[in-house]
């Protein structure tokens, strides 16, 4: 409802820019077979999305250090490990990936000191 009748500005409306940062909702993004990244999410664990390929040995070190991983194809993502909470809230986005780190976050459920 308006309260006059002219037509609303749609120069005005904001374009919308995914964020992929520390504390954001993780952007959507279809996967291979129009699949939703949600529905590849744990709702309850803690998920660590790998964008791009990874040797076997990285693979298996990740998923012994850290148990839900999800590969999505080289930039899907801006960075290529984002720490997904459980409420599907970005808590760590690197390119580099330091375990230290993600174990600080883990265990605090905080950034680390940088």
């Amino acid at each position: 409802y308006r309260y006059n009748q002219e037509k609303a500005d749609i120069s005005l409306l904001k374009t919308y820019h995914p964020i992929v940062a520390t504390g954001y909702f993780l952007p959507h993004r279809r996967l291979k077979d129009a699949e939703s990244i949600y529905d590849k999410l744990s709702p309850s664990k803690w998920t660590l999305i790998v964008s791009g390929e990874l040797s076997q040995d990285k693979l298996r070190r990740l998923s012994d250090f850290y148990g839900e991983i999800l590969l999505v194809p080289q930039d899907t993502y801006p960075f290529t490990y984002v720490l997904i909470r459980p409420d599907w809230h970005i808590a760590y986005a690197v390119n580099c990936l330091d375990m230290s780190d993600i174990l600080a976050v883990l265990k605090k459920g905080q950034m680390p000191c940088q």
